[in-house]
């Protein structure tokens, strides 16, 4: 199998206070745009990705993935982890988004065995 994938980033942030906005400008995965500006916080970052993976074969069977992924950047889960619950359910009900935990690659193997 051999695809392509195409991805579009996003930020999810909220403004507080200098102190708790320099805990995440020391890490070194922070963007910019978090470093030099003192009250703004990360708190998620989103991406959205295309996918296309093909089939080795002569077949010419190619499988398409959507996938919405949101990950938590700060520092404390317990207080971001509500608000990525509810960002989810918002997103579910909104757009009829399913979640999953599994890899680009187990999708596609999964779709493989349902696939006559």
């Amino acid at each position: 199998m051999v695809g392509t994938s195409y991805r579009i980033r996003g930020h999810i942030f909220t403004t507080a206070n200098a102190d708790l906005a320099q805990i995440l400008r020391e890490k070194n995965d922070t963007p910019v745009y978090f470093r030099e500006h003192e009250n703004a916080v990360w708190l998620m970052e989103t991406s959205l990705d295309y996918s296309r993976f093909y089939l080795m074969d002569a077949s010419n069977t190619f499988y398409d993935l959507r996938e919405f992924e949101v990950e938590s950047k700060y520092p404390k889960r317990e207080i971001v982890r509500p608000l990525i619950e509810q960002f989810s359910l918002e997103l579910q009900r909104i757009f009829g988004l399913t979640v999953q935990q599994d890899s680009k690659y187990r999708q596609i193997r999964m779709v493989q065995k349902l696939t006559p």
